[in-house]
């Protein structure tokens, strides 16, 4: 996937996996998986605390 964000303007190129999920002949669910979430959150503008590790 290539995109940029909105509120940033950051270009991001990332590979992404979709779970889709069918019902009765119809698409029910399309879930996103990217493979680096830091660098999606970053273009994005999102900020939060990093997670501690063990």
């Amino acid at each position: 996937m290539t995109g940029s964000g909105r509120a940033t303007g950051r270009v991001l190129d990332t590979a992404v996996m979709r779970l889709i999920t069918f019902g009765n002949g119809l698409i029910t669910e399309i879930r996103p998986f990217y493979l680096d979430t830091i660098a999606v959150a970053e273009a994005l503008g999102v900020r939060g605390t990093p997670v501690e590790t063990a």
